[in-house]
């Protein structure tokens, strides 16, 4: 199940090129498969097969790799950090939030029984 997950989140992000990290993870109908699905997004992010960006709106994106980098080197940066760690706080509420703001109707990464 874990690997299935795990290759299938990473399926996903190389077929969009860059999605918006809430489309990409939450699960309206359930809040435990949403932090599932960011506790394995975690695992493709640490071993550098996607990263996460912004948008100009401030939007959190996550991308394959290669597109981070180019959009890293487009920015004048000197690449991707990989010492760079990340914090996100998810509770209920924000699960909330997320599925009406970005308006979530169905999870991209579908849901398991």
């Amino acid at each position: 199940m874990f690997l299935c997950s795990v290759t299938q989140i990473h399926r996903i992000v190389c077929e969009e090129v860059t999605i918006n990290l809430f489309n990409l993870v939450i699960n309206p109908r359930s809040f435990g498969q949403s932090v599932e699905n960011i506790y394995y997004l975690t695992f493709l992010i640490d071993d550098g097969v996607c990263g996460m960006d912004f948008t100009e709106e401030g939007e959190p994106v996550i991308c394959d790799s290669v597109v981070c980098l180019e959009s890293c080197l487009d920015d004048g940066s000197r690449g991707i950090d990989n010492n760079c760690q990340q914090m996100l706080e998810f509770d209920m509420a924000t699960w909330r939030c997320a599925i009406e703001v970005f308006n979530i109707t169905h999870s991209v990464i579908p849901h398991r029984l």
